[in-house]
């Protein structure tokens, strides 16, 4: 299993690059994905990260055109995570029928695994992109499922909540078997 943080630069600017990655790598994590990092400022990042043995997660966004996404998967390292939608995620729902486009698209230039994130809300919509990911990131549901309802019930609802997205997500890649 891996540890992957991830949030925005200006943090670990005030913290501090290199103590930062340090502190995460000492603390478990494996790999970072920095939201707002593009990829034309990444490559200082990118080797404090790989100085503690961390790997930098490059982002594509549905946005992103075709040479600018050959550019960002000459540095991508190991996975890519393809943003699913434009705008906050949580807020919205995906097009399934994009979002597989988007997926087969990307799985064309590269040979990395591919991450799909932003914006799935059921299990679904992460059975679906199963069939065409290889990890898919469920973030706000969580966090929905947390806020839901008492602090008291929060983990159970937590657990459930990965549950139905573990056992969709199973039997999307079963279909593609």
């Amino acid at each position: 299993m891996l540890a992957i943080l991830m949030g925005y630069l200006n943090p670990i600017l005030a913290y501090g690059v290199e103590h930062f990655m340090r502190d995460a790598a000492e603390a478990g994590a494996d790999a970072l994905i920095l939201v707002d990092l593009p990829y034309e400022h990444a490559a200082s990042y990118r080797a404090a990260a790989k100085a503690e043995g961390l790997t930098l997660i490059q982002m594509v966004a549905p946005t992103t055109d075709h040479e600018r996404q050959r550019q960002i998967l000459r540095q991508a390292e190991g996975f890519v995570y393809q943003v699913m939608l434009t705008g906050t995620t949580g807020a919205t729902d995906i097009n399934p029928e994009l979002t597989m486009q988007m997926l087969r698209d990307l799985r064309r230039h590269t040979d990395l695994p591919v991450a799909a994130g932003f914006g799935v809300h059921t299990p679904e919509q992460a059975q679906a992109l199963a069939q065409e990911a290889d990890f898919v990131v469920v973030g706000s549901e969580l966090v929905r499922s947390i806020q839901a309802g008492s602090i008291d019930g929060a983990v159970d609802r937590c657990l459930a909540t990965v549950e139905a997205f573990g056992a969709a997500i199973r039997a999307g890649r079963a279909l593609v078997r």
